[in-house]
């Protein structure tokens, strides 16, 4: 009986440990989510600046 019980607890706590985990690598991988569109917004506007500046560089719209 008591040996059935630790085995019990044992298999709770392992169950609680893994729900744990899989709690913090989830919520990671949401913050890497997010970041990355972060990132790819920054990009887009990096790449916006870049355009108009190679615009005003660009010697074939003056001919």
């Amino acid at each position: 009986m008591q040996f059935g019980l630790i085995e019990l607890n044992g298999t709770f706590i392992f169950q609680f440990i893994n729900t744990a985990i899989l709690l913090v690598f989830l919520s990671i991988m949401l913050v890497l989510l997010i970041k990355q569109f972060k990132m790819y917004g920054q990009i887009s506007r990096i790449k916006k600046i870049l355009s108009k500046k190679f615009d005003s560089l660009d010697t074939t719209k003056e001919l």
